[in-house]
């Protein structure tokens, strides 16, 4: 806990819930690293997808979409992969 982001690193044991990160307009998930890798230092599993900075995916609900998909893509990896069964699919989802 507290260190680097380590790429490919097994799943810690237990069962883990989703937190994802969506940025401000304007912004990036890159300028919220220290949140980000608190999160997942506590125990989160922590998608931060960067959304382009446009008015109009916004308002005619693309980013929502988005959103939605990213949350979709994150549950499956509980079915296969390095995250079978490490996603806490109970709560805050």
């Amino acid at each position: 806990a507290g260190g680097n982001p380590v790429t490919n690193a097994p799943a810690a044991g237990g069962v883990f819930p989703v937190y994802n990160f969506t940025h401000g307009f304007g912004s990036s998930p890159q300028n919220s690293l220290f949140i980000i890798k608190a999160l997942a230092a506590a125990g989160f599993v922590v998608p931060a997808p960067h959304f382009n900075h446009n008015f109009n995916d916004v308002n005619n609900g693309n980013t929502s979409k988005d959103v939605s998909q990213v949350l979709t893509n994150t549950l499956a990896l509980n079915a296969s992969g390095p995250l079978a069964g490490h996603i806490n699919t109970s709560i805050g989802v």
